[in-house]
């Protein structure tokens, strides 16, 4: 809490040595939070000393919600009321209506933890008085040894400080550990297969993220019209089909065109005569089949453009804790409504950065951010992209955990890619450069697109190219362990089974 916001409380509650800091409102506004969402309740009661509340019928009502989650309980107002009476403390905290009417006080706990910050930093102004007041009297007795009063005071405050927000939060080395090593050998289990955190739907980008990881930032940046929204929405559907919570921030377009989007993706229908209603009867049926996959999968999207970072975090939090939002994709950072409070817009960038990492790291959820890349590459479409081309870079990059960058070089008409593999290209080549990876190495993923609906699969050259490749790339003798740990070759492979499972067709 900043020291404005702490005088503007005090100034409602002032704290004198007669009357103790605190702050009544916030403590009724916790409660009700705790009443009202069972689930915020088993979560944040175990974080709030009972010296957090000042009023005493509050601290009752407290003890009370303590008892129930150490017997595993369910906490509402019912509840409450009957372990109070159980304990004969309910008329004492003013009966079965004041704990409703601490219900009724909060719309929603989306603020609970900062409130909870609030009173536990009342609760060590108090305490602190406390052992100044007790540190004072004693001093001044000739009587009491000057050492231990010292030392008495000193474990006071030692075991205040135990006792602040965040510290029974804090983890040992033998914890870590344990999860670290069960984690290596689920991995060894599987054969090195298994993803780390949610299946991308894009198997070589699996191979270089190991999945969207659990506390990520990851960032994916492109020049308008290079299928950045696709890519997103594509990533966020596999992972809703999978049982994955999604949210969607679009900043951009509207929630019906990103469905329509997902609807084409599981249909064969040509989006000309889905946009104009020519359909046949079964290309209607088979719409509704599409609609019939789809309309039970877990994504809920925001389509306002006008939304600050702020509001953004509000709203993942408060999902979160209804188990609601457990990948989060923003379409796109530079859009985001300014707060105002910064002159300069690379600074407001920078601060909506670091929020969404913090956000990913404290509900330990990926999040996916779509970003713009500066007006010269922009102008310059030939020049690939790269990582300074973001546009207000730096900050983006240093929180992201993932920076990936599109590029269709059929669209600035090369016809072998612009790096060393030197493919063919195609006319629905996508290239994803991974330019930074905390998980593991950069690298390019190959990709065919179809940018007429959110369709992807993995691009592999043709098989008279792959025949055509150097001998010196292939290990003399040693073939086999050449195609089984070559990436392209296998991305092959992988392409030539789905041709063949679709009829000699792409998947799309």
């Amino acid at each position: 809490m900043s020291k404005k916001e702490m005088q503007i409380i005090q100034n409602v509650l002032p704290g004198t040595y007669g009357v103790m800091p605190r702050a009544l409102d916030v403590e009724n506004a916790v409660l009700g939070s705790l009443l009202a969402e069972s689930a915020t309740a088993q979560k944040y009661v175990p974080r709030i000393e009972s010296g957090y509340f000042y009023e005493p019928k509050n601290q009752l009502i407290f003890k009370a919600c303590q008892d129930l989650v150490k017997t595993g309980k369910v906490i509402d107002i019912l509840t409450v009321a009957q372990q109070m009476n159980e304990n004969g403390t309910l008329e004492t905290a003013g009966g079965p209506f004041h704990i409703t009417e601490l219900s009724g006080m909060v719309a929603s706990s989306a603020h609970i933890e900062y409130h909870i910050l609030i009173l536990a930093q009342f609760y060590l102004r108090r305490r602190l008085i406390e052992i100044a007041m007790k540190t004072s009297e004693t001093a001044g007795d000739a009587t009491v040894d000057i050492d231990d009063t010292l030392a008495e005071t000193l474990q006071q405050i030692s075991e205040l400080v135990k006792g602040l927000p965040g510290m029974n939060e804090l983890r040992e080395m033998p914890e870590v550990l344990d999860k670290v090593m069960a984690e290596l050998e689920e991995r060894m289990k599987n054969g090195g297969k298994v993803l780390t955190g949610v299946d991308t739907g894009f198997p070589s980008l699996n191979d270089l993220l190991l999945g969207w990881n659990k506390g990520t930032v990851n960032v994916i940046g492109a020049r308008p019209g290079m299928g950045k929204t696709a890519v997103l929405v594509y990533t966020l559907l596999k992972a809703a089909q999978q049982g994955v919570p999604v949210c969607l921030i679009s900043l951009e377009s509207k929630a019906e065109n990103l469905v329509e989007r997902c609807l084409l993706g599981q249909t064969d229908i040509d989006p000309n005569d889905w946009k104009r209603g020519r359909l046949t009867p079964e290309q209607w049926e088979e719409a509704q089949e599409a609609r019939r996959k789809l309309e039970n999968v877990t994504i809920k999207i925001f389509d306002h453009g006008d939304i600050t970072v702020e509001r953004v975090c509000m709203m993942a939090k408060s999902l979160h804790a209804e188990g609601k939002c457990e990948i989060l994709g923003i379409d796109y950072m530079q859009l985001f409504a300014e707060t105002g409070n910064s002159a300069v817009r690379e600074q407001e960038v920078a601060k909506n950065s670091r929020q969404l990492k913090l956000l990913s790291l404290k509900l330990d959820i990926p999040v996916i951010v779509l970003t713009q890349l500066n007006r010269e590459v922009i102008t310059n479409s030939k020049e690939i992209p790269r990582l300074e081309n973001i546009r207000e870079s730096g900050s983006i990059e240093q929180d992201a955990d993932s920076v990936s960058l599109l590029f269709h070089p059929a669209k600035v008409g090369l016809v072998s890619t612009p790096d060393e593999n030197k493919y063919p290209v195609t006319p629905d080549m996508m290239m994803m450069m991974v330019l930074k990876n905390r998980n593991g190495a950069p690298g390019t993923v190959y990709l065919s697109h179809n940018p007429s609906m959110t369709k992807f699969a993995e691009y592999s050259p043709s098989s008279d190219w792959v025949k055509r490749l150097p001998a010196s790339t292939i290990v003399e003798n040693n073939t086999k362990e050449w195609k089984e740990n070559n990436p392209n070759f296998q991305a092959f492979l992988r392409m030539d089974r789905e041709k063949k499972e679709n009829e000699g067709k792409l998947p799309f």
